[in-house]
């Protein structure tokens, strides 16, 4: 199967939200249905973003128009996951419930394998992944556009695009999706709108969504230039580096003693080096965002339950008397986020104690 892409076309989209609607119906995504529970936000986007229970959107832009025949345009967008080729969502999730999958080219989800990290919120340049309360798992998981895998997997098109009454929707090879964008760019400039550009071809290695924006890129909100944020680069260094080099050096003795101590010395001197980075990087990330770092400490240590709590204040002493220290069971994806969690907590404080015990020495060596 070649790479398939979903093509919109800005300049025949109408806006009447079939999309959001068979988005909503097919995938079983409830709405609001309280009275007056649904609010007004003023403006005709509904709702104004992405949630948990909303994986698409047609967003509303109002722009000045150049004439007194018509003086307003609109431009009606599509907000959902991009799909991105180098997808660093998937690069992140430490539990696999974000996999590309290399025949469609599509980001799929498993909600099963999520374990409320929220990582991928963090590293998607386009603010996509949000969260659900999932009462079948028990769980606060990740909710986004799967590319409808069911229906392409039985040859079939996103629910989206099956409802486009205007044909702003299709669905096909990528690489024709592209030519069909291309070929409307180019009938739009000659039909007075210069600014109509073709996104998706070569954002983040190559967006899964190709778009046709009549008015330019910034008159739908769109990201000009997109990039994986720090965090998740370095998360990608951080894996290998830490883990099968320095690691490495540790648990096989004779490779140690064949490289010489002075070797062994420069490579866990490195790894100090790399663990004061990982430390660092939350920490400027928390001076400069601190209202972004309050909002994942809410979200993720305030669902923590009193069995979550003693289990992390059991684990830093339960290493060393785990004879006398009784941890309580746990699921198995609970298990992994709890021991993920306790590892992080034991090389913060190791990291503390190497930092304090340097420093102390040093002042030993300044009184001599």
């Amino acid at each position: 199967m070649t790479e398939k892409a979903v093509y919109f076309d800005s300049s025949k989209c109408t806006a009447c939200k079939g999309c959001q609607v068979a988005c909503k119906t097919w995938n079983n995504l409830p709405s609001p249905l309280g009275t007056n529970e649904a609010k007004w936000s003023g403006t005709h986007q509904n709702p104004v973003d992405l949630n948990g229970d909303t994986r698409l959107i047609i967003t509303f832009n109002e722009l000045e128009g150049d004439s007194k025949i018509k003086p307003v345009k609109w431009a009606f967008g599509r907000r959902a996951c991009q799909h991105c080729t180098d997808a660093p969502c998937a690069s992140v999730c430490p539990g696999g419930a974000l996999v590309r999958n290399e025949e469609t080219g599509f980001v799929e989800v498993y909600q099963d394998k999520c374990v409320g990290c929220q990582y991928c919120h963090s590293a998607c340049p386009f603010d996509v992944p949000r969260y659900e309360s999932n009462g079948l798992l028990d769980k606060t998981v990740i909710d986004k556009c799967t590319g409808c895998a069911d229906r392409v997997a039985h040859g079939m098109a996103p629910a989206c695009v099956s409802a486009c009454q205007p044909n702003a929707l299709q669905f096909g090879d990528r690489d024709e999706m592209i030519a069909k964008g291309k070929e409307k760019v180019a009938w739009l400039h000659e039909n007075g709108y210069p600014d109509a550009c073709l996104y998706g071809e070569h954002e983040m290695g190559g967006l899964h969504v190709i778009q046709v924006l009549k008015y330019g890129i910034d008159a739908y909100d769109q990201v000009r230039d997109p990039k994986a944020p720090a965090t998740a680069q370095l998360t990608q260094i951080m894996k290998p580096v830490t883990g099968a080099i320095s690691g490495l050096f540790v648990f096989v003795p004779q490779l140690a003693q064949a490289v010489g101590a002075d070797t062994v010395f420069v490579i866990r001197m490195s790894h100090r080096v790399l663990g004061f980075i990982f430390v660092l990087v939350p920490l400027i990330s928390a001076i400069m965002a601190p209202k972004s770092v309050a909002h994942i400490f809410k979200n993720l240590f305030a669902k923590w339950s009193s069995d979550d709590k003693k289990w992390m204040l059991l684990f830093f002493p339960y290493p060393f008397m785990a004879k006398w220290i009784h941890m309580s069971d746990q699921d198995e994806v609970k298990s992994g986020q709890r021991f993920a969690d306790g590892m992080l907590w034991v090389a913060g404080a190791q990291l503390d104690g190497m930092t304090c015990m340097q420093l102390f020495a040093n002042r030993l060596r300044s009184r001599r």
